[in-house]
């Protein structure tokens, strides 16, 4: 099956997992594997609502709860990719914790990747989802990696970071998360099943190479 690039139906794949897990990686790879002329991502980091009254950087603030994401916009917005039409994305800014003015511009294609921790959470969402993949890494891998990342990218202290994982992100992710696992129609936990995971979706929405 070739797309066409004004899809008449559109395909999402819900992809998942803890944070630092490697969500955005494997949805890049996806991606390239089913083409970018046929493909899009939606983050739901996009969808977070203002927290900068709150937030203190000593990890008081719980970003890990589905009660920090603005799931019903996402939601519609999700109804009008599906209806070919472009939506109006957020931007949101980690250094002020709130959305800037501006939005950015994602036409639908083929294929939505919706990409977050969250997403398997609201029914309503997971109802519209053709795949769900589960990024399952330990704990102690995903620990390693947040620091880094919330620092570089977010301008995070380590001391709030490490604090906010402790306080927000673990017990969040033993609530949330990992319950949802069972949910998954494919579960990738290394490398190697990341590859095999990327294969045999391209094989079964029939794309040709």
């Amino acid at each position: 099956m070739r797309f066409e690039t004004k899809p008449e139906s559109v395909f999402f794949i819900g992809i998942t997992g803890g944070s630092c897990a490697g969500k955005t990686e494997f949805a890049k790879r996806l991606r390239t594997a089913l083409g970018f002329e046929y493909c899009n991502i939606l983050n739901q980091d996009a969808y977070y609502l203002d927290q900068s009254a709150s937030f203190k950087g000593d990890g008081s603030v719980n970003f890990d709860a589905p009660e920090s994401i603005d799931f019903e916009l996402l939601y519609q917005h999700l109804l009008r990719l599906q209806r070919n039409e472009p939506i109006q994305v957020p931007i949101y800014d980690f250094g002020s914790h709130k959305r800037f003015s501006k939005t950015k511009t994602l036409f639908s294609a083929n294929i939505i990747l919706l990409e977050g921790e969250l997403i398997f959470t609201q029914p309503k969402i997971r109802d519209l989802l053709t795949e769900c993949v589960f990024i399952d890494i330990p704990e102690p891998t995903r620990l390693s990696r947040r620091p880094k990342r919330d620092m570089q990218e977010r301008g995070r202290q380590r001391e709030g970071v490490i604090l906010q994982f402790e306080h927000h992100v673990r017990p969040m992710h033993r609530r949330y998360i990992e319950p949802v696992k069972q949910l998954a129609t494919y579960i990738v936990n290394n490398d190697f099943t990341a590859g095999e995971v990327i294969a045999d979706i391209v094989n079964k929405l029939g794309i040709d190479s």
